[in-house]
């Protein structure tokens, strides 16, 4: 960032490593502190509807036609992304997340100083969580506990990089490395990917039931990962994708070294999620959470997968 030093994210404790208390970040992330671009979380709710609506319809198309009601209470809108292709998604995610603006706003380096400190923590908190759970007997933080809090980092760092037309990059993609290698921990960890309970039928046989909101959210959260991911990762093939008006602070992709890293764990978490999926599809009555879990594991980061 015109040959200014930026600072660097501290290393991260393996899970057997003692760790210094004193060592730790006491620097708690005050909004009023970091003053992010207030523009990009504001966005323009006319222009978010009518996308939201466009969504809607395209999705109603695409929908199979359920005989059941197991997604009755399932809001379409939470269905959108998930029915359409890939390359429809991230046209989406392009269109939803940048707009072509002369606004130029980025972190200063004490604001992203902040900003790490408090990621930093925060991933240790949630690190701290996970070493805790394997010392229990019961499941104190399930994994969609662990989920639901990886998934509002997520968020967070997204919003450190994208500001209306511009992107800025300092690091995150360590993060997401981070974040992509603490998921692979969980899922090899935790023996269910989703809450379970039983039912027996008529007959005596016994059934898995699951909660679909769960199931809808496990999801979402890999396909936001696939998006973000897919957007840094992006090459010549998404030129046509991504507006010649975005523009790119610090590096602009990940580096060589970053790819090699990130590519078998994005491999290993697909193989691991389809071998979970293929042994819980025989155990659930419903098809219609058969057939949603078994086609969205098939496309678990095909966008990346085609990038790296």
């Amino acid at each position: 960032m015109n040959g200014t030093e930026t600072p660097q994210s501290p290393l991260h404790p393996g899970p057997n490593d003692e760790i210094d208390p004193n060592s730790l970040p006491t620097t708690k992330l005050q909004d009023d502190d970091l003053e992010l671009n207030p523009e990009l979380y504001d966005e323009d709710e006319e222009d978010e509807q009518k996308l939201d609506e466009e969504d809607s319809k395209i999705a109603q198309s695409y929908l199979p036609n359920y005989e059941d009601d197991e997604l009755d209470n399932v809001e379409l809108d939470s269905l959108t992304e998930m029915t359409l292709p890939f390359e429809e998604k991230f046209q989406q995610f392009i269109a939803k997340n940048f707009k072509n603006s002369t606004n130029q706003v980025s972190l200063s380096l004490t604001q992203q100083s902040k900003f790490i400190n408090y990621i930093d923590e925060q991933l240790l908190d949630l690190q701290r969580q996970f070493i805790k759970q394997q010392s229990e007997s019961i499941v104190v933080f399930p994994l969609s506990h662990l989920i639901r809090n990886l998934n509002e980092i997520i968020d967070l760092i997204w919003k450190s990089i994208c500001y209306n037309n511009q992107v800025n990059l300092f690091g995150q993609e360590e993060y997401y490395i981070k974040i992509i290698g603490d998921f692979q921990d969980y899922l090899l960890y935790y023996p269910n990917l989703f809450y379970q309970s039983i039912d027996i039928d008529e007959q005596g046989k016994r059934w898995t039931n699951l909660q679909k909101d769960e199931v809808i959210s496990f999801f979402k959260f890999l396909l936001k990962l696939d998006l973000q991911l897919s957007f840094l990762l992006s090459n010549d093939k998404d030129e046509d994708v991504i507006p010649d008006y975005i523009k790119v602070n610090g590096k602009s992709k990940f580096s060589n070294t970053e790819i090699i890293r990130l590519s078998p764990i994005i491999t290993r978490i697909r193989i691991i999620i389809i071998e979970k999926i293929e042994k819980l599809s025989k155990e659930i009555k419903s098809k219609t959470m058969k057939n949603l879990m078994e086609l969205e594991s098939s496309r678990i980061f095909e966008g990346i997968l085609e990038r790296i």
